[in-house]
């Protein structure tokens, strides 16, 4: 098992598979900033960014702060847009995939000082956010429905 981790972390570097994973955190913290109350939805995602910064081994409070961040500065974005159906979850996908990169270069720089993803931009901005806005269709479309199922809510597509 050994030698399988070290080729398939290999064929992750020679194909540079990492840049074209999609950022499920930032997903949920957009879907969970336009379906959510801020007053239920800040606490969710300062939560999962402190497990996320357990399990990237991160310094602590780093993605809590980028969560929230987006949170809040998508939150004030979809109270002036109405980001509904397909394309307003492609346009929110795009826009909040701009403001991610730029929260996560900023709070990188700032807080990890010289941190190498200031120099990666360029490279990350096409593919990142390429795929959150492609993500966040199907995502929200799952998301909506887990939710109305877990919340026993009648579905709004129903008469």
């Amino acid at each position: 098992t050994a030698g399988l981790r070290r080729s398939l972390a290999e064929c992750r570097e020679a194909f540079a598979l990492d840049g074209w994973a999609p950022d499920f955190f930032t997903v949920l913290v957009l879907w969970l900033a336009v379906a959510r109350r801020p007053a239920m939805g800040a606490p969710i995602v300062f939560v999962l960014g402190l497990a996320a910064d357990g399990l990237a081994t991160s310094p602590l409070g780093f993605y809590a702060l980028y969560g929230l961040i987006v949170f809040y500065v998508t939150l004030l974005i979809s109270t002036k847009v109405r980001f509904q159906g397909f394309v307003g979850h492609l346009m929110l996908g795009a826009v909040g995939g701009v403001v991610a990169l730029f929260v996560l270069s900023l709070s990188s720089r700032l807080i990890l000082m010289d941190s190498l993803i200031g120099d990666r931009i360029g490279d990350l901005f096409g593919t990142r956010v390429l795929l959150i806005a492609l993500t966040c269709p199907p995502a929200f479309f799952f998301m909506n429905r887990m939710d109305t199922w877990f919340l026993k809510r009648p579905d709004v597509d129903r008469l």
